[in-house]
């Protein structure tokens, strides 16, 4: 019985092209997830707590962030004098509820839809399957000035989406954020 000689090629190159496109597609997704994760929070000042504690994101990347803010700088809406000067702006068109990048007014068609979307991420993680109540934690910040009304408007959307695990933004006095860092 004869056993037949293989012959092996010398000149092996490894095809690169295709791993250089799987780096470049790995690149553009952490690009773009790292970009998504900013997009939860708006530009507000909070209100100062002296018992706030320091956000932990990487324990709570399961949370639902709800930002009550004002738009003063869109251009339908001019400067408003009063929130310029940190007093409360009392006009309603000047405030948005903004949450995974979409915006929602205070009109009622607004806060259904709202409640609408807090249902649906609700949904990913349900606490009691009887009676649909979600596991997830939602936080709210909204800026020091803004009317609690509003805040309590997304309080009733979110009691009526049933997540109740809900927390308040809110940021440490100057000297207690330099003791922290």
């Amino acid at each position: 019985m004869g056993f037949k000689t293989i012959k092996a090629e010398e000149d092996v190159s490894p095809n690169l092209i295709p791993m250089i496109d799987i780096m470049f597609l790995l690149l553009l997704f952490f690009m773009l997830n790292a970009d998504m994760s900013q997009r939860e929070l708006e530009e507000l000042t909070p209100p100062i707590a002296t018992h706030a504690s320091l956000d932990d994101s990487k324990q709570n990347a399961n949370r639902i962030t709800v930002n009550v803010h004002h738009d003063a700088d869109d251009k339908a809406n001019p400067k408003c004098p009063p929130f310029v000067n940190g007093e409360v702006c009392r006009n309603e068109t000047h405030w948005h509820i903004s949450m995974s990048g979409r915006r929602y007014d205070f009109t009622k068609e607004g806060m259904t839809k709202l409640t609408q979307a807090l249902t649906e991420l609700g949904k990913v993680n349900i606490e009691d399957p009887a009676k649909g109540i979600s596991g997830r934690n939602l936080i709210i910040r909204a800026d020091r000035t803004a009317p609690y009304s509003y805040v309590q408007k997304v309080l009733e959307a979110a009691g009526t989406a049933k997540v109740y695990k809900i927390e308040v933004g809110a940021g440490l006095p100057k000297e207690e954020l330099n003791k922290a860092k």
